[in-house]
C-alpha cells in the first residue's frame, strides 16, 4: 500500500462530515500487470435516487515544495486514474482533493486554472483546520 498523503485523514473526516460513507481506502484499479490505488472511494445515498459514488485523490501541495513538480505529478496521476475509472467504473467521477491554501495560491494561477478548466478536472477543496469541504469544483 502506498504511503498516505499528509492530508489523507483530514479529507476522509471531511467527507464523512459531509455525509459520505467511505467505501474504499484505497480504491484499487487494475493497470497493466499491476494495480493503482486511488486514495478514497466514497458513496452517499440520495433520497429517492441511487447512491452517488466518487473517487478522491488527495494531494498536499505543502509550502516549500516545488510547485511545478507537485502539480505535474498530481495532474499525471489524475489523468491516469480518470482514464482507468472511465474504463472500469464510468459512473464514478474522480476528484482531486486540495487544501484551501493550495486552491487560493497554486490553483489561482492563470495557467493552472486554464488547465483545470480545459481538462475538466474536478476539485474538492477542503479546510484542514475545520476538516470540512469548502467547495466542489465543478
Amino acid at each position: 500500500m502506498a504511503r498516505k498523503d499528509f492530508y489523507h485523514d483530514c479529507v476522509r473526516r471531511a467527507l464523512v462530515k459531509d455525509g459520505w460513507t467511505i467505501t474504499h481506502e484505497p480504491l484499487i484499479l487494475p493497470f497493466a500487470d499491476t494495480r493503482v490505488e486511488v486514495d478514497l472511494g466514497a458513496q452517499r445515498a440520495e433520497q429517492g435516487h441511487s447512491a452517488i459514488i466518487i473517487a478522491v485523490e488527495v494531494k498536499n501541495f505543502l509550502a516549500g515544495r516545488p510547485v511545478v513538480s507537485e502539480y505535474q505529478k498530481s495532474y499525471g496521476q489524475y489523468q491516469l486514474y480518470r482514464e482507468l475509472l472511465n474504463r472500469f467504473e464510468p459512473a464514478r467521477p474522480l476528484y482531486l482533493a486540495i487544501s484551501e491554501y493550495a486552491y487560493q495560491t497554486i490553483f489561482h494561477d492563470d495557467v493552472i486554472r486554464t488547465i483545470v478548466r480545459d481538462s475538466n478536472m474536478k476539485l474538492l477543496v477542503f479546510d484542514p483546520l475545520t476538516e470540512t469541504i469548502t467547495q466542489w469544483n465543478p
